[in-house]
């Protein structure tokens, strides 16, 4: 009994903080955040979470460019991080990046933004996706992890048609989205 009774304790205790985390979302706000390698635009961190639910089920990667756009990404993003964005939006001179990872089977799941490289003829967007570890203590509660960053319009050419294209850390697209910085929408 003594050998099992403080890993026990600990165990409690650790889905008690793992829990904590689901709850709250992990969230952070305006938190500036340069990306990872020499060559990133600067960015900044909006709102990151991984808030309980089971719905939208698909993964989305996502360029805004005004406010307007974001009630046409209802149904397609967790509310939390629709909520999110339409704050962040209401600064005219960002770009609003979305990577959301879609349903995750359990806690410790996230998704991130490494860095924006402007290349010759498109702008790469790196994300990373972070899944649990095997020593880490996770709740099988379906979540919906989502990070948002603002990138500054000044970064591009003024009324130009610039094309994001989103890459996982294996080198894989996820998504390729042409946008022009004085639109709210993508560009068909």
């Amino acid at each position: 009994m003594s050998y099992w009774f403080p890993r026990l304790i600990n165990i409690i205790l650790g889905l008690g903080v793992a829990t904590g985390l689901v709850l709250t979302g992990c969230g952070a706000a305006a938190i500036d955040k340069p990306g990872s390698g020499g060559d990133s635009l600067p960015f900044q961190l909006i709102h990151e979470a991984a808030p309980l639910g089971d719905q939208p089920e698909q993964p989305l990667y996502m360029v805004v460019s005004g406010l307007e756009a974001w009630e046409t990404l209802s149904g397609s993003l967790p509310p939390e991080a629709i909520s999110a964005g339409m704050q962040a939006a209401a600064d005219p001179q960002n770009l609003i990046l979305v990577v959301y990872a879609g349903r995750q089977p359990s806690s410790g799941y996230s998704i991130a933004v490494e860095g924006i490289y402007p290349q010759e003829d498109v702008t790469l967007v790196r994300v990373e996706e972070i899944l649990p570890g095997p020593e880490q203590i996770t709740e099988p509660a379906v979540t919906l992890p989502y990070q948002i960053v603002a990138v500054s319009k000044k970064e591009f050419p003024e009324d130009a048609d610039i094309t994001f294209v989103f890459q996982d850390t294996q080198n894989k697209e996820l998504a390729r989205i042409t946008i022009n910085t004085e639109a709210a929408y993508p560009v068909p």
